[in-house]
């Protein structure tokens, strides 16, 4: 029974630093990912299908707003980035 308790303290040792890191990693990525999905790529992917399974979907007119995208993927860095470091810092 000892081994058994030895063995889930060593599995659950550090447990919220893991939880920390993967947080602060998987928000940046999820951040990141959300300032991509502005609609530059939208369009030429819109055509693209019209084009190829002769259908006609109409292609939204919205603008694509730079400042939120590249504050968005920056942001995203800044937190993959602080994830790394509090992995290394903790070490």
């Amino acid at each position: 029974m000892q081994e058994i308790i030895a063995k889930i303290k060593r599995y659950l040792r550090d447990w919220h630093n893991k939880r920390i890191v993967l947080t602060l990693v998987v928000t940046g990525c999820t951040i990141s990912l959300g300032g991509f999905s502005s609609p530059i790529w939208l369009t030429p992917l819109i055509e693209f299908i019209n084009q190829s399974y002769q259908v006609n979907i109409t292609v939204p007119d919205s603008k694509v707003d730079y400042v939120v995208m590249f504050s968005a993927i920056i942001t995203g860095i800044i937190l993959i980035c602080l994830g790394i470091n509090y992995v290394n810092v903790t070490k």
